[in-house]
């Protein structure tokens, strides 16, 4: 799903876990965030955890295709 079209998407695999595609500087970077909600903000989530898929791809299908082997391995565990 595009959050900004042509410049951000983000695909979300679990209620709390999510990949990102950004375009960074005219390459392309993907990344897994996980967020929990605190005690303080019982509806605003931290982030607990980050793994980096790939940084700074030259194309976007480069990056998709590495988020999307990350996607489907994730999705078979």
């Amino acid at each position: 799903m595009p959050l900004i079209s042509g410049e951000d998407y983000e695909a979300q695999y679990r209620p709390n876990s999510h990949v990102f595609l950004m375009l960074i500087d005219g390459r392309w970077a993907a990344w897994r965030e996980t967020w929990r909600d605190t005690d303080e903000s019982p509806h605003k989530g931290k982030s607990v955890s980050q793994k980096v898929i790939t940084e700074r791809e030259i194309s976007f299908e480069a990056a998709l295709k590495k988020a999307s082997r990350y996607l489907t391995y994730v999705s078979r565990r």
